[in-house]
């Protein structure tokens, strides 16, 4: 009889760690939290529905805290300058790139258990992330090139 060995897990499948954060009542409905988690600073939304999602916790664009944000539905809105972000995907919706986003679920003791990866998570598509210096609501009147910001 000819043995096979083991299949090799698929290369997307990196090591996986869970943390539990606590219960999802230190999060009101509407609003998010910022939690630092192996060294990684994530926030956690509550949506009014009750679902939850997590995310990297700083803005692509000028590091604005997102638990901060405005939130409705399942889109984030940056308090800095209003970039907005689809919870479930990271998907930019206003703005030019993604965020990463990170699986959350709650257990049947409704603790908040977030879910990482021993590898950097990737921000969702959506095009390359200009940096700090990029202002989305100033252009060049001539070519509608982004001017460096001036302020926060």
């Amino acid at each position: 009889m000819i043995q096979t060995p083991e299949a090799a897990p698929p290369p997307s499948a990196a090591p996986q760690s869970e943390s539990v954060l606590g219960p999802l009542a230190q999060i009101p409905p509407g609003e998010g939290r910022d939690f630092l988690v192996a060294g990684r600073s994530v926030a956690v939304f509550h949506l009014r529905g009750g679902a939850v999602y997590a995310t990297q916790s700083a803005c692509p664009h000028r590091q604005g805290p997102l638990a901060d944000g405005l939130l409705g539905g399942t889109t984030i809105v940056c308090p800095f300058h209003a970039w907005k972000f689809d919870l479930k995907t990271g998907t930019p919706l206003l703005g030019t790139c993604g965020i990463t986003t990170y699986p959350v679920r709650l257990t049947e003791t409704g603790d908040l258990v977030l879910t990482l990866t021993n590898e950097p998570q990737q921000p969702a598509e959506g095009g390359e992330c200009p940096g700090p210096g990029f202002n989305l609501f100033s252009k060049d009147e001539a070519g509608g090139r982004p001017l460096p910001a001036t302020g926060s």
